[in-house]
């Protein structure tokens, strides 16, 4: 789709390329050479180093002082048994814990495989395969039984 704004096919239409360039092109990524990639769903794993790393923990603990409170309570802390977590790590289960949910989110993920054919994750997978590649995501064939949650 993207391929064909510079061809011309939308002229008229309000088009949106946010939502269908991948995100490795908007970054630059190729010019900028990320040296991590932090995502999103395995926020769990990484947002106390990324917040003390930073200095950020500081102004974290200042601002819960303040409003009371916090801008994310990882699920995860230095007593957690790695048994509790495994599954997740490994991406054969979905990550516990409380997603972030935003006022325009409609719960699609819930529906992924309701929604999902084996050919469309194919076409999705095409469409996007700079970002899976960019990102580490892996590819999936649309079986439910084959998916690997990130």
């Amino acid at each position: 789709m993207y391929e064909m704004e510079h061809k011309g096919a939308f002229r008229g239409w309000t088009y949106l390329p946010s939502h269908v360039h991948p995100v490795s092109d908007v970054c630059r990524m190729k010019m900028f050479k990320p040296d991590a990639v932090l995502r999103i769903e395995q926020m769990d794993l990484w947002y106390d180093t990324f917040m003390h790393h930073y200095g950020l923990d500081l102004f974290e603990e200042r601002h819960q002082a303040e409003y009371g409170s916090s801008f994310y309570m990882p699920s995860l802390s230095s007593t957690t048994p790695l048994a509790a977590k495994l599954a997740q790590t490994l991406g054969v289960a979905a990550w516990s814990g409380e997603a972030t949910r935003t006022g325009h989110e409609h719960h699609s993920s819930d529906r992924l495989f309701v929604h999902y054919t084996p050919a469309l994750a194919r076409k999705v997978f095409d469409l996007q395969r700079r970002d899976f590649e960019a990102f580490g995501y892996p590819a999936w064939d649309g079986n439910p039984a084959h998916f690997a949650y990130i």
